[in-house]
């Protein structure tokens, strides 16, 4: 037969005997004085007013509704022209994450741009300096001015190679043509030929136009040279104001590399 030594108590049962051990003590100690042992606490209690509060912390005050419909501020309604829009495009002017619906009117040969927002209300602004027999339309819209509010890019008409672009934007519930610092609509000239080039480029506040022309010289593979510059503007109280102006000759290959619409994803 074989024998077996003594059991062999696990550390864990040990301590969680001491301890017992010990909150039987305490609680006899305070039954000889007289006073009693504190009640425990309810579970379900405890549960309860944890759930409660956890859900009172995840949804919104009534107060902080009310101030986010106060700060949400809807434009009034204006009348459109009765005639069928030419174009019909959508991008979000007024910041608020919706996409507005951006439409072009032609009365009688006067161009207009109106806009009807997705919070309710609607805006328009006539386009005198566009091309009558040109259908002119949205082609983007893009932040100019830096203050993540888009801007609308327009079609307005051109030559045989070139299409002039104007830009409108979205202030205090109406639409406002940007215009040059001299208060003549501003516009900007896009387009290439055999002997031109313009076009422009888009960046925070700034609009650069540049033009080049097929020169008197040539390259010294035999290729032809062009000589032209390029004009900044700066925009500022939604004015187009002339900065530097520096002047350049490219060869046919440098001119052929630079894109004649780099303005924030504009596409004629």
């Amino acid at each position: 037969m074989t024998r077996r030594g003594p059991a062999v108590r696990p550390l864990s049962a040990i301590l969680i005997g001491l301890v017992f051990a010990a909150s039987c003590s305490s609680a006899d100690s305070s039954s000889v004085d007289g006073s009693s042992a504190p009640e425990a606490a309810d579970p379900s209690a405890s549960t309860s007013t944890s759930s409660t509060t956890s859900t009172a912390s995840s949804e919104p005050s009534s107060t902080a509704l009310e101030e986010q419909v106060a700060d949400l501020v809807v434009c009034p309604d204006v009348a459109f022209p009765e005639a069928e829009p030419a174009s019909s495009t959508g991008w979000d002017l007024d910041g608020d994450g919706a996409t507005d619906e951006v439409l072009t009117f032609n009365v009688e040969g006067v161009w207009s741009l109106g806009v009807r927002f997705q919070a309710g209300g609607s805006a328009l602004v006539e386009i005198p300096d566009a091309d009558p027999f040109t259908d002119v339309r949205s082609i983007g819209a893009v932040d100019l001015s830096d203050d993540r509010i888009l801007e609308v890019a327009m079609a307005l008409g051109g030559g045989a190679y070139t299409q002039s672009i104007g830009f409108i934007a979205f202030r205090n519930c109406a639409l406002v043509r940007l215009m040059f610092e001299n208060e003549t609509p501003a516009s900007f000239l896009t387009g290439a030929s055999v002997a031109n080039a313009l076009g422009i480029f888009c960046s925070a506040g700034v609009v650069e136009q540049f033009e080049f022309t097929l020169a008197d010289e040539t390259a010294e593979d035999g290729g032809p040279m062009f000589e032209g510059s390029f004009q900044s503007y700066q925009l500022i109280d939604d004015r187009f104001v002339a900065g530097a102006s520096n002047e350049s000759t490219l060869s046919e290959d440098e001119l052929a590399a630079i894109d004649l619409l780099a303005c924030g994803g504009l596409a004629l």
